[in-house]
């Protein structure tokens, strides 16, 4: 007999859905010794057991409660009946006890000989589960729970690894961008004052190359005169020097320690000869700009001259001296 077989049987057993024919066949097959999955039959019985805890009843409308009880009533003296014949034809046997002690552990089976009787398939269960041991339902159940258990513990220690690691990669991560951010900004930092201080030296450059690059040049004229301008009041610390060169019409002007003009004065330069005077040029000092150039110089004869002097004038400037004189010099 093929494995499948046997196991489509079992169930059937099981079931209680087993015909004659095949019920005869697989009690011939249990007696000749045939072999059978080892405790199959006896899970199968538990588990049919199982079915009705199992099932959700199901109750049938009240329509179908009252089709079925009238068909009921039509068919009750026919199964009335039945039922009388059956008891009939049933015959009451004496069991025959034996006066032999039974030995522990076998079962003497009551004699029938109708095919399918209760008696032999209760010979076919003791003899298929002489070995079994039945299962304990709620053993099993406890087991499930705590390997369910195990593996939740199992998951979660897993979960919190995980999510230990995840943090200090995290915080590895942020550690690693603060520490780059502050070297980047240390450096840009670092740049930024390198920077400035390229930037002070181009402007110390350019006003090296302002201030003395036009007095170098102006050096070269062959007629320069210096000329120091003292104070006219001896308790004022006021000091300027005048370069001209008359017959090049150009000049520079340095002033020292002078009072702050307002937005409406300007200074101007004068020169005396003959007791007239005579505008050299106007001018206001410029921030960081120790020079300061006076070009379009009348042409004066410097032997003429008697002294050059400076005055604060209103804007836009006068055509003679009204301001008082801060700064004068005698021309030799």
């Amino acid at each position: 007999m093929s494995d499948i077989a046997i196991h489509e049987m079992i169930s059937a057993y099981a079931a209680g859905c087993m015909d004659e024919k095949n019920y005869l066949y697989f009690r011939d097959h249990i007696k000749k010794g045939g072999e059978l999955p080892a405790k199959e039959l006896g899970e199968l019985q538990n588990i049919m057991a199982l079915l009705p805890l199992v099932l959700e009843e199901k109750k049938p409308a009240p329509e179908v409660k009252k089709n079925v009880a009238k068909e009921l009533l039509k068919y009750s003296d026919e199964i009335k009946a039945k039922i009388q014949n059956a008891k009939t034809k049933t015959e009451i046997k004496p069991t025959e006890v034996s006066q032999k002690q039974e030995e522990p552990g076998q079962v003497q089976p009551v004699q029938n000989n109708e095919p399918g009787s209760d008696s032999d398939k209760m010979e076919v269960a003791v003899e298929l589960n002489a070995e079994y041991k039945p299962i304990d339902l709620q053993e099993k159940l406890d087991e499930r729970r705590e390997r369910i258990a195990e593996d939740d513990d199992a998951l979660t220690k897993r979960q919190w690894g995980l999510l230990v690691i995840g943090v200090v990669l995290l915080v590895s991560a942020l550690v690693g961008l603060f520490y780059v951010y502050n070297l980047t900004t240390n450096r840009i930092s670092d740049a930024m004052k390198e920077i400035k201080t390229m930037e002070l030296e181009v402007e110390k450059n350019t006003e090296f190359r302002d201030n003395y690059f036009t007095l170098m040049q102006f050096f070269t004229l062959e007629d320069l005169k210096l000329v120091n301008l003292k104070p006219t009041n001896s308790a004022n610390n006021y000091f300027g020097k005048f370069f001209v060169s008359f017959n090049s019409g150009s000049s520079l002007i340095k002033l020292d320690n002078m009072p702050e003009l307002d937005k409406s004065q300007t200074y101007q330069l004068w020169a005396r000869t003959d007791n007239r005077d005579v505008l050299l040029g106007a001018f206001e000092p410029v921030f960081n700009k120790q020079f300061t150039e006076l070009n379009d110089i009348p042409e004066i004869d410097v032997k003429a001259i008697e002294k050059v002097f400076l005055t604060i004038e209103l804007k836009p400037g006068s055509q003679s001296p009204s301001g008082r004189a801060l700064l004068e010099a005698e021309i030799k």
